[in-house]
């Protein structure tokens, strides 16, 4: 009964929530956003902006989080092992880019749409390496553009040739 419940809740929804709660997801973000965007049939600037758009309002979140909530999570061991092991990634990737260039390391580094370098990390890796919050808004939605250009032109390619 509820599964069904949550199916006709999904079945009746606008295409467009699909791609933007994809797009808002830290598994996902634009490399899921975009191509879902697509193939329920936006535009490729619709599919985009769109995804884009909405990869954006995870910068504050996510920062947001830091800021009032992750010293408080730290008091539990298995949020504790999950985010050291995330910031040891981070710190291995991120310091070829964002601890030496900063503010425009970041932008590469959130620009390369690769699992683990959306913007959700992009904030992790400039709050990491101290880069004036005000700097890294600006950087991480400039990469979240690139990676979203880039996504979008593999995406129209596989779906154009799919179809």
């Amino acid at each position: 009964m509820v599964f069904e419940l949550i199916a006709e809740f999904f079945k009746n929804l606008d295409p467009s929530i699909y791609s933007a709660l994809a797009s808002i997801s830290p598994f996902g973000e634009l490399r899921a956003g975009i191509p879902i965007a697509l193939l329920t049939g936006h535009s490729l600037w619709q599919a985009f902006w769109l995804c884009t758009i909405a990869n954006f309002l995870t910068i504050p979140i996510a920062f947001f989080f830091i800021d009032k909530f992750h010293n408080y999570f730290l008091k539990f061991q298995r949020y504790e092992r999950m985010f050291n092991k995330h910031v040891i990634r981070i710190r291995k990737k991120g310091e070829k880019w964002v601890e030496k260039y900063g503010a425009f390391g970041l932008i590469i580094f959130v620009a390369i749409p690769i699992p683990g370098s959306g913007a959700y990390t992009g904030c992790l890796a400039a709050w990491l390496f101290n880069v004036k919050r005000k700097h890294a808004f600006i950087s991480i939605m400039a990469g979240v553009v690139i990676a979203g250009l880039v996504v979008t032109a593999i995406a129209a390619g596989i779906v154009k040739g799919l179809f």
